[in-house]
């Protein structure tokens, strides 16, 4: 029986399936391909939240399947028998790497295949950070190729935020442009201070991250148009936000 069935997978490894299998030659051979990349890393402030938190999401390697193989792969199932049929994953997961700016990336957590999102945890609030998912095999892992500065690379920087203290509307939705606490609507005074802040960029002294509405590293139109959307927004909750102290 286990012959017959040898056999039926060797007429079958030219690249024909059946049912919807995938039937593949021996694994020791595809090993030797590194999988395919993952795209569409996007990395978001986790709303509501105590800050800290990062979400961090992907689109799943097109590799990401699993294979019928007619012989083990060497390493890979000792114990099986030559001409044995075993299942062989072509991704074995997704390792996260991270980084802030300017720095180079770490590896700080890996999910099994199949998965495509990762919550970020115990992060510095107010601090840009990127990531890079790179689907791994037994010998291989693969980095998206994302130039510097593009829409792809925007997408997957984020920082945290502390979301339970920020002001909010009458539906609890985050208020954004509100600078001055002075009163409790967003007008030309938060205006005034957006403008003495504009163009400046992460890096510089006098950068406040405050004012880089769209979270990009720099305070520049992006920030304006969203300031725009916001002008004469009522921050329902001034009464709590002012009873303290908020680091004016």
């Amino acid at each position: 029986m286990l012959a017959c069935l040898s056999a039926l997978i060797g007429v079958l490894v030219s690249g024909s399936g059946v049912g919807g299998l995938v039937v593949s030659a021996p694994a020791a051979g595809r090993d030797e391909l590194p999988p395919a990349p993952v795209a569409d890393i996007s990395a978001v402030d986790r709303p509501d939240d105590e800050g800290g938190c990062i979400s961090v999401s992907w689109s799943l390697s097109p590799d990401d399947r699993t294979v019928f193989v007619a012989l083990p792969p060497a390493g890979y199932m000792p114990t099986a028998e030559p001409g044995a049929v075993t299942r062989q994953p072509l991704v074995w997961g997704y390792r996260i790497y991270r980084a802030r700016t300017g720095g180079a990336m770490q590896l700080v957590s890996q999910v099994g295949p199949g998965v495509f999102w990762y919550l970020d945890q115990e992060l510095e609030d107010g601090v840009p950070y990127s990531y890079e998912i790179r689907p791994f095999d037994s010998a291989h892992e693969t980095p998206a190729a994302i130039l510097p500065g593009t829409a792809a690379d925007q997408a997957r920087i984020a920082r945290p935020m502390d979301n339970r203290a920020g002001p909010l509307d009458e539906l609890g939705q985050p208020v954004l442009g509100w600078f001055n606490p002075d009163d409790d609507t967003v007008g030309f005074d938060d205006f005034f201070l957006f403008a003495d802040h504009f163009g400046r960029v992460e890096g510089e002294a006098a950068f406040d991250a405050r004012f880089d509405l769209s979270t990009d590293g720099r305070v520049d139109f992006a920030d304006f148009f969203i300031f725009a959307d916001y002008f004469a927004a009522r921050v329902a909750n001034y009464g709590e936000l002012t009873t303290g102290d908020l680091g004016e």
